[in-house]
């Protein structure tokens, strides 16, 4: 699922700006900082623990293509999600 920003705003009656500043306040990150390690938590543990394809993690996780989902990845971790499975010893045999 996307951002659930208009959620957040709808169920606080708070605006983006002031809903992000109490939740820097509180947590040192905003809401949206927030939710993407919440999607970082869950594509490492996918590619740790499953024998889902790349591409079926990306697409789980709200992305449209897989090498959106590979940059991302990247660019949070400082390896592909290939390389990530690859390399991490908690990975099974699939």
């Amino acid at each position: 699922e996307p951002f659930p920003g208009v959620q957040l705003q709808r169920e606080t009656g708070l605006g983006r700006a002031h809903l992000d500043r109490l939740y820097w306040r509180e947590f040192g990150i905003t809401t949206r900082e927030y939710w993407e390690h919440l999607r970082q938590d869950v594509a490492t543990r996918k590619l740790e623990s499953t024998g889902l394809s790349i591409k079926e993690i990306g697409y789980e996780l709200g992305f449209k293509q897989a090498s959106h989902f590979t940059k991302w990845f990247f660019n949070r971790i400082g390896k592909t999600p290939k390389a990530y499975r690859e390399e991490t010893p908690t990975s099974r045999a699939f």
